[in-house]
């Protein structure tokens, strides 16, 4: 560790120009600004992070809509039934191949794993294909807890 040499006050040190302080305080003055610089990087980076999706993940957005997972007949059809939006009612759930992640810790979960009936909440992308139902690019899925029925899988619900 470096010595100071005296004067040693904080509000000396601080007032002393770097040029006319000595090599002792020039290097304490230097390691306290890289200091607050690292730390005015790491504040920014701590505040601006929650505006930022974790990759793979879901949004740091409010979903777009809630609603109930229902299986079509074919593997890998599932449309958005009792939502929240109207709009996104019947919309298919897994255009686009979305990250589909479980509970509040956001595991993620293969499409594979979806089961009629369960609750979703669903991202979607910027642009929607104006249609009935509706045609969107899922940005990422979310399965809640806890369902709210079990629906049995529908033959023919989509074709």
């Amino acid at each position: 560790m470096t010595m100071l040499p005296e004067p040693t006050t904080l509000l000396h040190v601080l007032l002393t120009p770097p040029h006319r302080a000595s090599s002792a305080r020039r290097s304490w003055i230097m390691q306290g600004i890289s200091t607050l610089a690292a730390s005015t990087v790491a504040l920014a980076f701590l505040i601006l992070l929650p505006g930022c999706a974790i990759p793979g993940g879901v949004p740091a957005r409010e979903p777009d809509a809630t609603g109930v997972v229902r299986l079509g007949s074919r593997p890998g059809d599932a449309a958005l039934i009792e939502s929240s939006d109207s709009y996104f009612e019947g919309v298919i759930l897994l255009s686009g191949r979305p990250p589909i992640v479980r509970g509040q810790r956001d595991a993620r979960i293969e499409a594979s794993d979806l089961e009629p009936g369960d609750r979703v909440e669903v991202w979607v992308g910027d642009v929607c294909a104006e249609s009935c139902p509706v045609q969107c690019e899922i940005e990422a899925l979310r399965v809640l807890p806890w369902r709210r029925w079990r629906l049995p899988p529908a033959a023919g619900f989509l074709r």
